[in-house]
């Protein structure tokens, strides 16, 4: 198995944050996942978009329920604007529940430093 992805199953946890974020005119709810190395977005937003989506080796999810599910598209280089920030982001295609789109670790390691309250 090579990722764990918590809000596949809906499970927001202390590593989660939840977020509004834009995409052109539309707006997407966006979980922020520190237990995901990786970041993902349901197959239905990038076919709405009319996204290309591109094959990508498959590899396996382990959700927080304990499914596991396998992820085989990407889409590249999608713009999305976070608290007024522009990010151009890479996700890998899944079946997330309770979001649009879910910011990995990979994401965060973009960033410079965060800092909450």
């Amino acid at each position: 198995l090579e990722v764990s992805l918590h809000t596949l199953a809906r499970q927001v946890n202390h590593q989660t944050l939840i977020t509004i974020g834009q995409f052109n005119e539309y707006q997407l709810q966006v979980f922020v996942d520190g237990g995901s190395p990786n970041s993902f977005m349901h197959g239905r937003v990038s076919k709405k978009f009319h996204l290309d989506i591109l094959p990508t080796r498959p590899f396996r999810v382990l959700v927080g329920n304990g499914q596991i599910v396998v992820c085989s598209n990407k889409v590249l280089g999608v713009s999305l604007l976070l608290q007024q920030h522009p990010f151009c982001i890479d996700f890998f295609l899944s079946p997330i529940e309770g979001a649009n789109v879910v910011l990995g670790i990979q994401w965060l390691e973009t960033l410079e430093s965060i800092i909450t309250n």
